[in-house]
């Protein structure tokens, strides 16, 4: 008897697996067709100001950091300061990826990095919200591959922490919806402080407010014996 239960009691957690794995790679295909053009290693993001803006600071900071912590930049504006302009992404980690790879070649990478990572987190926004699998795809793809987003690759920080605002609203949803007894809430709270912290990190104060004024309206609308927490 437990001989022919075993296949049965293995294909439930298998089955579970496929369709664990089977939205993710549906996302990251259709992300990949949608950023395609950026894979190419001599094609350069041209959006706006990436070019004559964020292009030259990168590169800027790539040759001054070979000389150790750069701190002025003497190329740009007969020079000015580096680590004070969140531009440069100096006290970004990612922004590092400057150091292994060509400035531009850096630029996409770190594009399509975002873009993944908002698309993700609109998709976990939009399931922790109710919508079904199909529903929280298109959300994704509308969030990741949408005008606004694409808009505003040109300025450069604010696109980048936007890939982090969905998964603040979606942990602090999370946070707000488990029970205390629930472990849960630590994992939510942590990650929910990488976000935030990423957020800072790339320095625009425009969409810290933004995350600030956004998750406090996620916890207003909450039942009021759950505000404490």
């Amino acid at each position: 008897d437990h001989a022919h239960a075993l296949p049965g009691a293995l294909r439930g957690p298998l089955g579970a697996g496929r369709r664990a794995l089977r939205i993710p790679l549906l996302l990251g295909a259709l992300l990949a067709l949608f950023y395609s053009p950026l894979a190419d290693p001599q094609a350069v993001l041209a959006t706006r100001d990436m070019v004559e803006y964020h292009l030259p600071m990168r590169l800027a900071f790539a040759q001054l950091a070979g000389s150790g912590l750069p701190q002025w930049d003497p190329f740009a504006h007969a020079g000015q300061p580096l680590l004070s302009n969140p531009n440069y992404g100096a006290f970004y980690p990612l922004s590092w990826l400057t150091l292994l790879f060509s400035p531009a070649l850096a630029l996409n990478v770190l594009v399509l990095l975002h873009a993944a990572l908002a698309a993700w987190g609109a998709f976990r926004l939009a399931r922790r919200l109710g919508a079904q699998d199909g529903a929280a795809v298109l959300a994704a793809l509308a969030y990741a591959c949408g005008p606004t987003f694409l808009a505003l690759l040109h300025t450069l920080t604010i696109a980048l922490a936007m890939s982090f605002l969905p998964w603040m609203m979606a942990l602090a949803l999370q946070l707000l919806d488990v029970r205390p007894e629930v472990y849960r809430a630590r994992g939510a709270g942590i990650a929910l402080t990488a976000a935030l912290t990423a957020i800072f990190l790339l320095g625009d104060p425009l969409i810290v407010a933004i995350t600030f004024l956004t998750v406090a309206a996620l916890v207003l609308a909450r039942p009021g014996e759950r505000l404490p927490r």
